[in-house]
């Protein structure tokens, strides 16, 4: 039974991973090739993705559920690098 839910982590965590890399260079790959992409729709797209996630959109599948967890993470973390780009103060 552990090496059932060991393969299940694995499995949950590989998927993850994997939606989050394509979701964040495609993001990336969007930015650089629209320069109109503003902050302000990117984070419309963050609002969608939790409006789905918080009201069970997709039906509440396991695997919906990690994608649109993979979703939110990229997005957030774009938003902050792109933040952080525009920002006039640097990261320390």
């Amino acid at each position: 039974m552990a090496d059932s839910l060991n393969e299940t982590e694995k499995w949950g965590d590989s998927l993850f991973d994997d939606t989050y890399d394509r979701t964040f260079f495609e993001l990336m790959r969007h930015k650089e090739r629209n320069p109109e992409l503003s902050i302000t729709e990117i984070e419309s797209r963050l609002n969608d993705r939790y409006l789905r996630f918080g009201h069970g959109w997709d039906g509440g599948s396991p695997v919906q559920e990690v994608m649109l967890s993979a979703e939110i993470a990229a997005l957030e973390a774009f938003l902050a690098e792109w933040r952080g780009q525009l920002s006039p103060l640097k990261r320390i």
